[in-house]
Protein backbone atom coordinates (compact mmCIF):
# COMPACT_ATOMS: atom_id res chain seq x y z
CA UNK A 1 0.00 0.00 0.00
CA UNK A 2 1.26 3.54 -1.24
CA UNK A 3 1.33 5.80 2.03
CA UNK A 4 0.57 9.87 1.19
CA UNK A 5 2.07 12.47 4.09
CA UNK A 6 1.37 16.10 3.76
CA UNK A 7 2.08 18.58 6.14
CA UNK A 8 0.87 22.16 6.67
CA UNK A 9 1.90 25.02 4.48
CA UNK A 10 4.34 27.73 5.93
CA UNK A 11 2.80 30.75 7.61
CA UNK A 12 1.41 32.98 5.66
CA UNK A 13 0.96 30.29 2.60
CA UNK A 14 -2.83 30.02 2.30
CA UNK A 15 -2.73 26.66 -0.09
CA UNK A 16 -3.04 23.68 0.68
CA UNK A 17 -1.11 20.66 -0.74
CA UNK A 18 -4.00 18.25 -1.02
CA UNK A 19 -7.66 18.58 -0.97
CA UNK A 20 -10.56 16.36 0.87
CA UNK A 21 -11.64 15.66 -3.09
CA UNK A 22 -7.90 14.42 -3.97
CA UNK A 23 -7.47 13.00 -0.69
CA UNK A 24 -11.06 10.74 -1.66
CA UNK A 25 -9.20 10.15 -5.21
CA UNK A 26 -6.25 8.90 -3.51
CA UNK A 27 -7.97 6.67 -1.23
CA UNK A 28 -9.93 5.06 -3.71
CA UNK A 29 -6.77 3.93 -5.31
CA UNK A 30 -5.75 2.17 -2.42
CA UNK A 31 -3.42 4.91 -0.79
CA UNK A 32 -3.11 5.36 3.01
CA UNK A 33 -3.27 9.27 3.16
CA UNK A 34 -1.79 11.07 6.60
CA UNK A 35 -2.24 14.71 7.34
CA UNK A 36 -1.08 17.26 9.75
CA UNK A 37 -3.50 18.46 12.16
CA UNK A 38 -5.30 21.51 10.68
CA UNK A 39 -3.75 21.01 7.29
CA UNK A 40 -6.63 22.99 5.47
CA UNK A 41 -7.20 25.50 8.00
CA UNK A 42 -6.11 28.65 6.22
CA UNK A 43 -7.75 27.62 3.10
CA UNK A 44 -11.00 27.06 4.88
CA UNK A 45 -10.80 22.87 4.86
CA UNK A 46 -10.93 21.87 8.35
CA UNK A 47 -9.59 18.51 9.72
CA UNK A 48 -13.48 16.96 8.98
CA UNK A 49 -13.46 17.10 5.30
CA UNK A 50 -10.36 15.43 5.03
CA UNK A 51 -11.49 12.83 7.77
CA UNK A 52 -14.78 11.72 5.39
CA UNK A 53 -12.78 11.72 2.66
CA UNK A 54 -10.76 8.95 4.76
CA UNK A 55 -7.39 10.65 5.63
CA UNK A 56 -6.12 10.43 8.97
CA UNK A 57 -5.15 13.36 10.74
CA UNK A 58 -1.57 13.11 12.74
CA UNK A 59 -0.93 15.50 15.75
CA UNK A 60 2.24 17.22 14.13
CA UNK A 61 4.33 16.72 10.90
CA UNK A 62 6.38 14.33 13.27
CA UNK A 63 4.07 11.89 13.80
CA UNK A 64 3.56 11.76 9.64
CA UNK A 65 7.02 9.71 9.47
CA UNK A 66 7.14 7.74 12.81
CA UNK A 67 10.67 7.05 13.77
CA UNK A 68 11.61 9.29 11.24
CA UNK A 69 13.30 12.92 10.83
CA UNK A 70 10.35 15.62 10.88
CA UNK A 71 10.03 16.80 7.28
CA UNK A 72 11.73 20.27 7.03
CA UNK A 73 10.10 23.93 6.16
CA UNK A 74 10.82 25.39 2.97
CA UNK A 75 12.12 28.40 2.80
CA UNK A 76 11.31 31.91 0.38
CA UNK A 77 15.26 31.74 -0.55
CA UNK A 78 14.59 27.96 -1.15
CA UNK A 79 12.05 28.18 -3.56
CA UNK A 80 13.61 31.43 -5.29
CA UNK A 81 16.53 29.40 -6.25
CA UNK A 82 14.32 25.89 -7.27
CA UNK A 83 12.42 28.54 -9.65
CA UNK A 84 15.62 29.74 -10.87
CA UNK A 85 17.28 26.70 -12.10
CA UNK A 86 13.74 26.06 -13.88
CA UNK A 87 14.10 29.11 -15.52
CA UNK A 88 17.52 28.46 -16.71
CA UNK A 89 16.60 25.22 -18.38
CA UNK A 90 13.75 27.02 -19.97
CA UNK A 91 10.48 26.33 -18.09
CA UNK A 92 7.91 28.76 -17.04
CA UNK A 93 5.84 29.39 -13.52
CA UNK A 94 2.89 28.22 -13.51
CA UNK A 95 0.45 30.46 -14.31
CA UNK A 96 2.81 32.38 -17.01
CA UNK A 97 2.76 31.71 -20.81
CA UNK A 98 5.58 31.80 -22.97
CA UNK A 99 5.72 34.82 -25.41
Amino acid sequence: MITISCTREGEGEPRVALSSETTKKFKSLGARVLLEARIGERSYMHDGLYRGAGAEIMGSAAALIPGGPAPKPVSAAMVAKHEARLADRGCEKRGEAQA
